[in-house]
């Protein structure tokens, strides 16, 4: 016999208390053991941050032997960037007696020390020079593929004097006797430990006075507030995060970057001299502003974009409203996403006619947004813009547009509405399945009508109809982006077309219901709306993805109406 006694409900209602304190302790801990490692990371990003724009470092990521990722001092040393040579072999540039210390160092084994693997090694440069470099790699990962990383610097050639003498190799090997290296050392006390010939000079006309080792930097900055932002930023380094400032003296602008060095051995305070690049951009700047002035004044329908790409970089409002886009909304769009010439090659032909270099002028068959065919004359020429060829023309001499002979229906805006008509919409699906089929994006149709409508338009009458159809309109256009297409899919009914998820493009169309059910139409009447939404398979067209979207809404309007309804996957 069990001689156990059972629990009274006042201990066990204890013990079910201290058993949740318990889990509300564990889950605590497990919390705060999160927040270190989200803090960890963090710190850990900042690090690599700061290690890739350091100027003096060449940071370079190589997946199977072929250089996947370069910063912006690689791309200085090897004269290119990865646009222009992607997915480069080191093997292509290391120097004469080399070949087998990079082979040795690309085939490092995780089974090392994370730095162990460092050598010296001898590369080429852009200009076929040979430079001595001190290579450090490590094992990493790159798209799941194991891969190296690489942090490598310039070995300048450098003797010992008693101002380097007693400095950490670290610290030593980036400094040299130079006019035009600007580089000061600085131990984590803050204090000058050596600079070169060129920050001497550069500080004495920055600063007015001349650095001095082993004393504080702070002793030689400026005195009063210009001195705030190089003390904020020299506290800053010497906790471990990397800071950049600028700073003006003597009518030169100097860029200053404190960036900690690895193990607490102190910082680098690098200057570059930008007064060139300043006065550079000042003058980009200008001729953008000039061109943003005489694009929004003008009446022309004008249009500037990149010669390579097709990057739109300003529009015309004339040309803008021509399209079909709001003002400012075809800016950083590529041509091809307009969809602006009706023949494929279009913008090929275009862009050869203006690659010579020489002013052009050409007939061609275009489209609107709308799905509008005509034929306009093109005239322009190119400029420079940035160091990159741009196109800039203008479409003038418009003669009376062409509707496709083949369709034989209406393809422009509605008369009413000021939308594209079914006809028209039909069109701008088409095109927009097949971009998403070919960068395999994101679509979504939206399908929308009145609940109740016939009965309402028997008592406004016709009039009366056509303001309300106006207005649900309005409120579309309202909550939709400049990016989606709004069009008129039955007398009563409308259609949106978005490159949004199906169920985004869910969430959009109930809060366009929610709207339209409080809002006070003609004659203070409330109206509600039914929504079908179909998301876009690569096993669908835009035929099928309209059927799905027509069955969903009508699944809705049975179902009561005022619902916006998502198509399942497999309807």
């Amino acid at each position: 016999m069990d001689d156990t006694m059972p629990l009274l409900p006042e201990e066990k209602g204890a013990e079910e208390i201290e058993k949740l304190h318990f889990r509300i302790l564990m889950l605590e801990k497990e919390a705060a053991r999160w927040r270190r490692e989200k803090k960890a990371l963090r710190d850990m990003e900042g690090r690599y941050l700061a290690l890739a724009e350091n100027p003096l470092l060449m940071v370079l990521l190589i997946a199977e032997r072929r250089v996947k990722y370069m910063n912006r001092r690689g791309e200085l040393f090897f004269g290119f960037s990865l646009r222009e040579r992607p997915s480069f072999l080191l093997e292509d540039f290391v120097a004469p007696g080399s070949g087998e210390t990079v082979e040795r160092l690309l085939s490092a084994s995780e089974e090392g020390a994370f730095w162990d693997e460092r050598e010296m090694v001898v590369l080429l440069d852009g200009n076929g020079n040979q430079a001595a470099l001190d290579f450090a790699v490590t094992p990493a990962e790159y798209q799941g593929i194991p891969s190296l990383l690489v942090v490598a610097y310039e070995l300048p050639l450098q003797k010992e004097t008693k101002e380097t003498e007693g400095i950490s190799p670290s610290l030593d090997r980036f400094l040299r006797p130079s006019e035009n290296l600007c580089i000061c050392a600085i131990d984590p006390e803050g204090s000058v430990l050596s600079f070169t010939e060129g920050f001497r000079s550069t500080a004495r006309s920055l600063w007015g006075k001349e650095p001095l080792p082993d004393s504080p930097l702070a002793d030689f900055f400026p005195d009063g507030d210009d001195a705030l932002p190089l003390r904020v930023a020299l506290e800053k380094s010497l906790a471990g995060k990397e800071a950049v400032i600028g700073s003006e003296g003597e009518n030169r602008y100097f860029r200053l970057r404190f960036s900690p060095i690895s193990d607490g051995e102190g910082i680098l305070l690098y200057l570059e001299d930008r007064t060139e690049c300043r006065s550079l951009e000042a003058k980009i700047r200008s001729e953008e502003d000039l061109m943003r002035r005489v694009t929004s004044i003008t009446e022309e329908k004008m249009l500037c974009c990149t010669l390579k790409e097709g990057r739109i970089l300003f529009c015309s409002p004339p040309f803008a409203g021509f399209l079909g886009l709001p003002e400012g909304g075809a800016k950083g769009k590529t041509v091809a996403d307009l969809g602006f010439f009706a023949d494929t090659n279009g913008w090929c032909t275009l862009a050869e006619s203006a690659s010579a270099g020489d002013p052009f002028e050409a007939e061609m068959k275009l489209k609107t947004a709308a799905g509008e065919i005509f034929f306009g004359r093109l005239s322009g020429e190119t400029i420079t813009r940035k160091g990159e060829k741009c196109l800039l023309f203008l479409l003038r001499n418009v003669p009376v547009k062409k509707s496709a002979p083949e369709t034989g229906r209406k393809t422009g805006p509605d008369s009413l509405l000021g939308i594209p008509t079914r006809s028209g919409f039909d069109v701008i699906l088409a095109t927009e399945v097949e971009r998403a089929l070919r960068y395999r994006g994101n679509l979504s149709l939206i399908l929308l009508e009145p609940d109740g409508f016939a009965e309402m338009k028997e008592s406004l009458g016709t009039e009366g109809a056509d303001r309300v159809r106006k207005e649900i309109s309005t409120l579309v256009k309202s909550r939709i982006r400049s990016i989606d297409f709004l069009g008129r899919w039955s007398d009563d009914g409308l259609a949106v077309l978005t490159p949004m998820s199906g169920r985004v493009a869910a969430q959009m169309a109930d809060k366009i219901r929610d709207m339209i059910s409080h809002f006070n139409f003609v004659f203070q009447r409330r109206l509600t709306a039914s929504f079908g939404i179909a998301e876009f398979r690569k096993d669908m067209d835009g035929n099928s993805l309209a059927r799905t979207a027509e069955k969903a809404l009508g699944e809705a309007k049975r179902s009561g109406g005022n619902k916006a309804l998502l198509a399942p996957m497999g309807l």
